[in-house]
This record gives structure tokens, sequence and C-alpha cells, in this order.
């Protein structure tokens, strides 16, 4: 008798085929996942770590002065001595190509990057999978984890909510927002909010901001956090318009930035008017802020004493603009123009400027450094830029001209939780 064997007994093609997909997207889910599971457990060792280290350093009133990846061991020596720690905590994406104190902390993102004048500290450092950075600081204590939502207005940037717009100024038990002319706006009746409508609030000083943040449960921005806002725009392929990040509310434009007497942005959102998107930045979560530079101005809470006049060595460029004392030179300064040996006792571009040394205002749209050696002996910090920095505006715009009783039109401030 014939044997018969029944039909389809075999894959066909088109079965074959299915079945390639299908496992293709199973193995494509599973990579997903193990990533995630991954970057999850890498940054709650790094989380760990920061903890712990802050741990210790509150304990004291005094820190090891100086800026350095922890992580070589050549340049964190006294610190990890002073934590007690035979080895440095270690990021998983830090260069593993470079021996001990060849690597300069300048030239990687990614380390626990120190900072410390001695009396405050900062430690900024980059989580896995877009997340933003973990912050940690003397001024600020409180260890927390990534945020993942903020309150209306407000937007999670790594471990910290972060106004979403510049502060404007809103009565207090109401609901208007204030132009402050330049009186200034008193504090005792309005408070700081983070709303898409309304003119910055300005001409309050750095004092004042600090205050106003206070006030509503919040601290004024800090430079480490600037700086970690910062670095996360430079990541991201929409904020450049071709090799020149944009600033500014036309922010397109790479060069002769000018406001024409507009004035102040309202901080409208991208459904208003294309320009208003201009002056947006994506970050790597995929959350929008706005106006972080070229329109106002904005303190940060940091300062850099000086004995007196014209004896500010601790400024980046002081050198520069002190080699003609007669006529001081109250100019900018690209951060490639800064010498390796004038970036002052303190000041790093590491906590200040640009990855890349060689990047400048003009190749890609940064900012520049702006020095002033007559300014009183209390040099108070803006970043950003404003309107009237033009093409010199952009997110790395440094400004230590400004004393403790300086307020302007074009300086605002942000808050942060």
């Amino acid at each position: 008798m014939r044997k018969t064997h029944p039909k389809n007994s075999s894959f066909t093609l088109i079965e074959l085929l299915i079945v390639i997909i299908i496992v293709g997207i199973l193995a494509t889910i599973s990579t997903v996942s193990t990533t995630s599971y991954i970057s999850s457990a890498q940054n709650i060792k790094i989380l760990a770590e920061v903890s712990n280290m802050s741990r210790q350093l509150l304990m004291s009133d005094t820190y090891p002065v100086g800026t350095f990846c922890i992580e070589d061991e050549e340049r964190s020596e006294q610190l990890l001595l002073f934590l007690e720690k035979e080895r440095p905590p270690v990021h998983p994406l830090y260069p593993k190509n470079f021996a001990p104190g060849e690597i300069p902390h300048e030239e990687t993102d990614n380390c626990f990057l120190y900072a410390s004048n001695g009396t405050d500290y900062s430690i900024r450092v980059p989580a896995l999978g877009g997340k933003g950075y973990y912050i940690q600081e003397a001024k600020y204590p409180k260890v927390q984890d990534i945020q993942k939502t903020c309150e209306p207005g407000w937007i999670p940037i790594g471990n910290r909510c972060v106004m979403q717009y510049e502060a404007k100024a809103k009565v207090k038990n109401g609901t208007d927002l204030i132009k402050c002319g330049s009186g200034g706006c008193s504090l005792d009746d309005h408070e700081a909010v983070s709303a898409p409508g309304g003119t910055p609030w300005t001409y309050i000083t750095q004092d004042d901001a600090i205050k106003a943040c206070q006030n509503i449960g919040a601290h004024l921005m800090t430079n480490a956090e600037w700086m970690a806002i910062a670095r996360n725009i430079e990541k991201v392929d929409e904020n450049w318009h071709g090799e020149v990040l944009k600033r500014g509310k036309n922010g397109e434009y790479t060069t002769g930035i000018s406001y024409g007497g507009d004035g102040l942005e309202t901080g409208k959102g991208p459904e208003e008017e294309n320009r208003y998107k201009l002056s947006t930045f994506k970050l790597t979560n995929g959350q929008e802020i706005y106006h972080f530079s070229g329109n106002a101005s904005e303190w940060v809470d940091d300062r850099v004493d000086c004995p007196f006049y014209y004896s500010c060595p601790e400024l980046p460029g002081y050198k520069k603009s002190m080699e003609n004392p007669a006529t001081p030179q109250f100019e900018y300064h690209n951060f490639a123009d800064i010498g390796d040996d004038d970036w002052g006792k303190y000041i790093t571009r590491s906590i200040i400027g640009p990855l890349n040394k060689n990047d400048t205002a003009e190749t890609k749209g940064i900012g520049k450094i702006f020095t002033a050696p007559t300014v009183p002996s209390d040099h108070r910090l803006t970043r950003g830029g404003s309107l009237n920095d033009h093409e010199d505006a952009g997110i790395y715009n440094f400004n230590l001209n400004n004393g403790d009783t300086e307020k302007q039109a074009s300086i605002g401030f942000r808050c942060v939780r």
C-alpha cells in the first residue's frame, strides 16, 4: 500500500518569513528590555555612589579644592583620602583606555565630576538612558533619584525639577502676571511662577532672586545645574541649525542676532508663532525648555569673591583682560582663546564651558566669556547671555561682570526643586 503524506507538512516560504519576522521582533523587544534593565541597574549604582559620597562630604565644613573626574586617581587622591576610599567610583562610560592622569577632565562628560572651592562642592554625573544628570551639592544636599514628573510649568531634568520658562512675577493670591519696572517687583507682594505668558521677572538682584525661589519652596539654579542642562542640550540634534546651536528668539540664525528693539520674549509656546519655537531647546528625555539663552541672562547661585579691584586671578580670562591694565578690557572671549594657565584658581572649562575646547560662538553658537576686572570684589554670575549680547549669547555664555546690587532689565532667573 502506498503511503500518502499529508499536505502542508512543511513550512511555506511565507510562513518562514513570518516566523523570521516574529523572532526578530521578539529579539528587539528582548534587547530593549535588557538594555533598559542594565541602564536602570547602573543608574541605581551611580545614585548609591553619589549618596555615599555626599553623606561623608556633608559631615565637614571644608572640602578638598579642585575640579576633576573622581575616576582620575592622580587628581582625586586628596579627595579619596578625605572620603577614606581606596578606589574611586567609575562611570560606566568613562574612557578605559587612558592611564590615570592622562585624560583631562575637560575631555569627557562621562565621569563623576567633582568641583570645590573649599567651602562648597558639587558632583555632576550623567545618568544612562538619556535621563539627564545626577547633581549633588553642598548648598542643596537632598539626594534625589531621577524625576519622572513635575508640576505644570516645571519639567524633569535628571534628578531635578526645573522651571520650563524664565521666572515670571505673579501677584500673590492672584493670577495676574506683572511686568516689573526699573524699581523691581516687591517680594512681599509677588511670587515667582513658571508660565508661558508674561514677561520675565527682571530688575532683580541675585540675592532677591535667591529669596524669590526660596519663597516657593525651591532654590535659584546653580552653575552645576545650568551645566547639566547645557551639556544635555548639546546632545540633541534638533537644537542645532546646521552646525550651530540655536540661541535667542531667532535661533535659526547663526550670526548677527538682533532683537530690533522688540524687547524680551514672553515665552509663548510654539503654537503661537514659529519664532517662539526657535528659542526652545529639546532635552534627551523629550522635554522642552524655553529661552535658555539669548533672551534674558539668568542669575545662577554662584559667585567669586576677590580682595579688591583689579585683583581677581580666580576669574577665567583675567590675565587676558589685564594685558593692558591702563585700559581695562571689558570684552568677550571665546572659550578657545583662554589659555590653559588662565582659567583661574577654582574655575575650569569643565564646569563652565563646552566639551570641545575649540568650539566658538562664531562656529558653534555656544556663547562667550565676558571679562571685566574692575567690578567690585563680589562677582555674581549670570549664564546664557541676554538680548544685548546678540551673537555672543549662547547656552555657555558666562558673565561675572555683576556685583551684589546689580539689577537690569535684561537679567532674570529660573528656580529649581
